[in-house]
């Protein structure tokens, strides 16, 4: 089995730092995951806002029978060593994913992102959009 290695790069975000900002796709497929999460960050801290942030982990995805190149994007719940917990919330762009792939082979990348939750006028149902957060000098699209 081939290792994969994880590079944090949250502690390269500070204020004389540009940041990237990408949008993730597929969330409708991971709608119940996102919404646990996004509740679970809200009642956490006490906010009440539409927006959360949170930390992600951006994970190749070799097997993936729709993409060679995928790159799943998930919610970063806990590290413990070497161990990791998340749960899905989507994928990059397929321009992005082959992008991010040339860029870290064989590397998933820790990084910041939000979930922005929000009615839609026409239904009483909320959806959600993800984005992730990269410092320009990691920036691979």
């Amino acid at each position: 089995m081939e290792r994969i290695d994880v590079l944090d790069i949250r502690d390269e975000f500070h204020e004389d730092v540009g940041t990237c900002e990408h949008e993730v796709v597929g969330e409708s497929f991971h709608k119940k995951e996102i919404q646990k999460v996004f509740e679970s960050i809200k009642n956490k801290y006490g906010r009440d806002n539409s927006v959360a942030g949170i930390d992600v982990i951006l994970i190749p995805e070799k097997g993936n029978k729709y993409d060679k190149n995928a790159v799943r994007v998930d919610a970063l719940l806990s590290v413990k060593g070497e161990q990791t917990e998340s749960t899905p919330l989507g994928y990059l762009a397929k321009e992005e994913a082959e992008s991010f792939r040339e860029a870290f082979p064989n590397q998933c990348l820790i990084t910041h992102g939000e979930i922005d939750g929000h009615y839609w006028q026409c239904d009483n149902d909320k959806n959600f959009s993800v984005s992730i957060n990269v410092p320009e000098e990691r920036e691979w699209y």
